[in-house]
């Protein structure tokens, strides 16, 4: 990779890592493991996964190696060994996943595969990693927490809306009957009943949330609750928080404005109550009025359309958009739940604004 904007330049030519190298990055990872646990860390992960560097020793794909670290299902998971059992070492009780994929979803360099299509893997696929698996838990691993794809096929790693919500889980399933250790399974799970079935069906041990915490930090505390309802969807729209990250800017999130800003955007009492009459019932609309009435004030809630969503409906259409009108049915149920007085078929003109008894507009 040259940069964020040319991801594959032919012209950069890489040079296979010498042993000594290898063993040195072994060791700089048992150390880095052991500054985590000093400071009082819970657990950590060793990602050998998505086509980053260890998961290239992993693939023959990737390795070609002729020393201790090809050729064989040992040798290509000997960096990963050898890691786990300096760990184990220092401190045997300290837990240590690894996440790995389990199907790499590649036809060839800079080729992706898509969801039902017929090909021959050039990556790894499930058979292989159900072996790697064994030998992984034979090594120390406490626990698996497993995903799919790789830079070539970037949509399986972060899957947008077009894929499908769970895709990861039956590819995971095998190595549920292989696992003597937990494993972990995230890839677009959105709603607590996906995860709930996910686990009750024996596909996974546990589910793994990444951009639904984003939307919604109290995804877990809503779940739990038994307020599934209340928790704001995510949509899997990858705008705020993947796009940003890879254009180099701070992570935000479509429907979540107060993302990272939970300190300075905490909803305190308005000191003075106001009137406020807000015009279009869109995204945009539907949230200053959830805001504004969350705050206390009074609310009105102009549409000239006969629903709320505005040109959000437009955009639910493909029906792999299915989280769009999620989100539209979560706004209608927050701003009831903040007796938000919402006005359908009511298109406004500058007559009817003047004849309006409110404090702002």
């Amino acid at each position: 990779a040259s940069n964020g904007s040319n991801r594959w330049d032919p012209s950069i030519q890489h040079r296979m890592l010498t042993t000594e190298e290898v063993y040195h990055i072994i060791q700089d990872t048992v150390d880095a493991v052991r500054i985590c646990r000093l400071t009082g860390c819970d657990g950590v992960d060793i990602n050998s996964y998505g086509g980053y560097l260890f998961d290239e020793f992993l693939t023959d794909a990737f390795n070609h190696r002729t020393d201790e670290f090809g050729g064989s299902l040992d040798g290509k998971l000997k960096i990963l060994t050898d890691i786990i059992s300096a760990v184990k070492k220092e401190d045997p009780f300290f837990p240590v996943s690894c996440r790995f994929g389990t199907k790499h979803y590649v036809k060839s360099i800079g080729q992706g595969a898509v969801s039902g299509e017929t090909y021959t893997e050039y990556g790894r696929d499930i058979p292989e990693t159900c072996e790697m698996a064994k030998k992984l838990q034979e090594a120390g691993y406490d626990a698996f927490y497993i995903g799919n794809g790789c830079y070539d096929s970037f949509y399986w790693m972060y899957p947008p809306m077009y894929q499908q919500e769970g895709l990861w889980l039956d590819d995971v399933a095998p190595l549920m009957d292989i696992a003597k250790v937990p494993v972990i399974c995230a890839g677009k799970i959105l709603r607590p009943e996906m995860a709930d079935q996910a686990v009750g069906e024996g596909k996974v041990t546990a589910v793994a949330l990444g951009r639904a915490m984003l939307a919604d930090p109290q995804w877990t505390n809503k779940a739990k609750c038994g307020e599934e309802n209340r928790i704001r969807p995510c949509i899997g729209c990858n705008e705020g928080c993947l796009k940003n990250i890879f254009s180099g800017l701070p992570m935000q999130c479509a429907v979540n404005p107060d993302l990272f800003r939970e300190d300075t955007a905490e909803l305190i009492p308005a000191k003075q109550k106001k009137r406020i009459v807000i015009i279009g019932a869109g995204i945009a609309g539907m949230e200053c009025a959830r805001i504004a009435a969350e705050r206390g004030h009074h609310v009105d809630l102009y549409e000239k359309a006969n629903y709320l969503g505005g040109v959000f409906h437009t955009a639910g259409i493909p029906d792999f958009k299915t989280a769009d009108h999620r989100l539209i049915a979560w706004y209608e149920q927050e701003l009831k739940r903040n007796d938000v007085h919402i006005h359908l078929d009511q298109e406004m003109t500058l007559e009817k604004l003047t004849a309006m008894e409110t404090d702002e507009i």
